[in-house]
């Protein structure tokens, strides 16, 4: 995809696409997310002829557009950090680290996928719920970004860090006595609210004032996560203004806090219907109360990758059973956990590139030994014959990063299309998977210090 020069700066070692929104003509923004449609101009049968399935399909367009959208908020690509463990493909985190787009990192291994993938510990966040404090000082003297919530944690960690250098900055996680609610409930949403007032995240903000205190390490910012799929931009806004406050009380502590980070959790549609803002009016709508004594950071999943995959599938078997026909494919819960244990429909798209979520009584499945391996239900899946190409669109988020082998299952593989609307089989993964091609390169842990990742030239050997 062309950059525009509107969108590109001459600092192209920290920030490839650093952003000015002034210098941008604003188009007309639509208050609502619509589906993607790259995937819709797929000639999916050929696709399937000349790559077989299953496999990921990789929009780069798509993945560099939700990039440049999010930075209009940021002002620099570096500022946006994507969650490793939304997906962990390096294949995708070679994309975005040539965006110059960091990553938000929850282990020791997401960080080594991170660095193997090119981004740099500068543009690295580590925030895990367990807090290794060994690794929170290995990464600040190496200039990345911690974020805690844990005070004793943190307390060891200042303690640890007397009379040391470090680069990197310290930020802590706040659980808000702010208003953070969904527009609309679904039986999903106490999984994913991770600001409530219960949640095991974050300090609660009343705290806030006794412990820093306590706090000699200088706290350079300030962290909050509304929660997953969030559709109400209410709660990014309360969110944000009380950071605001929180942030200057720290500064009138002696504390130099410059960061906000307002997580990520902005909401994707998966079915025609589905109402979440668009990036766009996210943007603009989050942009009106920023404050310009702050430089603000996000994590987004979801909203950055997820409409930039599809999974490219087949028909193994048609199956009738009381008056209902079941189409099973070669992809379920081994690839889709989100879509089967969470009831997460997504648009499955049939061998013309016609949307099949309309109401019947088909069924498609998955192959598994698993009563609970339904993609969608009641259906009317058309002429769909056995053999046929399906493809199941915005599964860019909590798919990969979820699968496993039940049953035997393999990994599939990738495709990446690139700017020009060019096609290739990527064997990325099989570069750090096991040999049973699952998900992640984990035999790069060092239990005792942080690990260097292994040079790209050797990996790929």
């Amino acid at each position: 995809m062309h950059i525009p020069k509107s969108y590109q700066t001459s600092n192209k070692e920290t920030n490839p696409l650093k952003i000015n929104p002034l210098i941008n003509v604003k188009p007309v923004i639509k208050k609502f997310a619509a589906l993607e449609t790259w995937s819709e101009k797929l000639n999916i049968r050929e696709l399937y002829k000349k790559h077989a399935s299953p496999c990921w399909i990789v929009s780069k367009e798509q993945l560099t557009q939700n990039v440049l959208d999010f930075a209009l908020f940021t002002e620099n690509t570096n500022h946006i950090l994507f969650p490793v463990k939304t997906n962990p493909s390096l294949l995708i985190l070679e994309l975005l680290a040539e965006l110059g787009v960091g990553a938000d990192c929850a282990s020791r291994q997401e960080i080594d996928l991170a660095l193997l993938a090119g981004i740099p510990y500068k543009n690295i966040s580590y925030n895990c719920p367990v807090q290794d404090v060994n690794l929170c000082e290995s990464l600040l003297i190496k200039g990345a970004t911690v974020i805690m919530d844990d005070p004793t944690a943190i307390l060891k960690l200042q303690s640890n860090l007397q009379g040391k250098v470090f680069h990197g900055k310290l930020l802590l996680r706040i659980n808000p006595t702010a208003k953070i609610e969904y527009s609309q409930t679904n039986d999903n949403q106490e999984l994913m609210s991770h600001a409530v007032i219960s949640s095991k995240f974050g300090i609660p903000s009343e705290d806030l004032p006794a412990l820093v205190k306590k706090l000699t390490i200088p706290v350079s910012g300030l962290h909050v996560h509304v929660g997953t799929q969030m559709d109400n931009l209410s709660s990014f806004h309360n969110a944000m203004i009380e950071m605001h406050c929180l942030a200057n009380q720290l500064i009138t502590e002696g504390h130099p806090v410059f960061d906000i980070n307002i997580g990520g959790g902005l909401g994707i549609p998966f079915l025609e219907g589905d109402k979440f803002p668009s990036l766009k009016y996210w943007v603009n709508e989050i942009s009106s109360i920023k404050q310009d004594s702050f430089k603000y950071y996000v994590e987004p999943g979801h909203a950055l990758c997820g409409n930039a995959v599809s999974l490219l599938a087949a028909v193994e078997a048609i199956k009738y059973s009381r008056n209902k026909r079941w189409i099973i494919l070669n992809v379920g819960t081994d690839q889709l956990a989100k879509v089967t244990l969470l009831h997460w429909p997504h648009r499955i798209l049939g061998p013309e590139g016609n949307s099949l979520n309309k109401e019947g009584n088909d069924a498609i499945a998955g192959p598994l030994c698993f009563a609970g391996d339904t993609l969608v239900d009641n259906i009317n899946a058309g002429d769909i014959e056995l053999g046929d190409p399906l493809l199941i669109t915005h599964a860019g988020a909590y798919t990969f990063s979820l699968s496993n082998r039940f049953c035997g299952r393999l990994a599939p593989a990738w495709i990446l299309i690139d700017e020009n609307g060019n096609k290739k089989l990527m064997n990325n993964e099989g570069r750090y998977d096991n040999p049973y091609l699952t998900n992640y390169f984990w035999n790069l842990q060092d239990t005792n210090t942080l690990t260097e990742v292994i040079p790209k030239e050797k990996s790929r050997n």
